[in-house]
């Protein structure tokens, strides 16, 4: 519970502040997301606290819509940013772009995923971020966005 108190009045900073990432140089490094159906991999941005052995992690999932998570074209990225105080409040967390989207544009069309795709690659990058050598095995949470 506390780890959920911790990850709400992140959110409340990030977005009272109003300060927004660099979109020039996202935060954290890119990683492969495995696709589990045979379609391509994704790549997505797993963003680490500095210094600990062990920590939460959190998965972000962006709304409805084609919307990139570090979107050069935008003067701010709340998503990005999100990932910036997540780390420093000591969580971990992986964020992704939709097939057909931002820097997944060349893993097929947008127009062509269903809800189940998106759930379905969710569930990869669930896997993923989980198997991560110092996230806590029990310790990865969901973080849902809709633009």
């Amino acid at each position: 519970m506390k780890s959920l108190r911790l990850l709400l009045v992140a959110s409340f900073v990030l977005f009272s502040q109003g300060a927004w990432a660099d979109s020039a140089n996202p935060p954290g490094m890119r990683i492969e997301i495995p696709n589990t159906r045979g379609l391509s991999s994704l790549q997505g941005y797993l963003t680490q606290p500095v210094g600990k052995t062990q920590y939460p992690a959190v998965l972000i999932l962006l709304g409805s819509g084609p919307g990139s998570t570090d979107n050069p074209k935008r003067d701010y990225n709340p998503i990005a940013r999100l990932a910036e105080e997540l780390a420093r409040n000591g969580f971990a967390s992986l964020r992704f772009d939709k097939r057909g989207t931002g820097y997944n544009t060349e893993t097929g069309s947008y127009e062509s995923q269903g809800f189940e795709d998106y759930i379905a690659d969710a569930e990869d990058a669930f896997r993923v971020l989980s198997r991560q050598p110092r996230v806590r095995r029990n310790g990865v949470y969901l973080f849902g966005n809709h633009e």
